[in-house]
């Protein structure tokens, strides 16, 4: 997955508070044209503009997939966690992520940045879910995941 290169759309969720992080779901072009056009039920827009409904098409579809990642990590650490509501952007994928990973980067030697991708059947789609948590966030998610000896 190379972030730098190309100009991606993306929707941002960010987890508000001490416990927080960000969570990013970006997409090529193409395949964010074509899923709103799914969504709305229309051909896809070839344009290079996004119409409010076509925008608002993939925020939900953000607004989905992150609630559905911090339910899952508020089981994790038992603590609940509130996303932000979504917003649309159209950046490059490498600035929007370096400013997720900035207090990590500060903090510690390593950043955590977890992936996940999305197949159609077989074929692999061009989009992803980047999840950064914050320092906190991610020693609250090491430590309910340390078993003791």
């Amino acid at each position: 997955m190379n972030l730098g290169d190309d100009l991606l759309t993306m929707v941002v969720l960010n987890l508000e508070g001490e416990i927080g992080g960000s969570m990013v779901l970006t997409f090529n072009e193409e395949n964010a044209k074509q899923l709103a056009a799914s969504l709305l039920q229309m051909e896809p827009n070839n344009g290079p503009d996004w119409n409010e409904l076509e925008q608002s098409a993939l925020m939900e579809t953000g607004n989905i997939l992150g609630c559905a990642y911090v339910n899952a990590i508020t089981r994790l650490i038992d603590h609940e966690l509130l996303p932000s509501p979504p917003y649309f952007v159209r950046d490059y994928g490498a600035s929007v992520v370096q400013q997720a990973l900035v207090a990590q980067a500060a903090a510690r030697d390593t950043v955590l940045i977890c992936r996940t991708c999305f197949h159609n059947e077989d074929e692999e789609l061009n989009w992803w879910l980047l999840f950064v948590p914050s320092i906190a966030l991610r020693t609250a998610m090491e430590n309910a995941l340390h078993t003791p000896e």
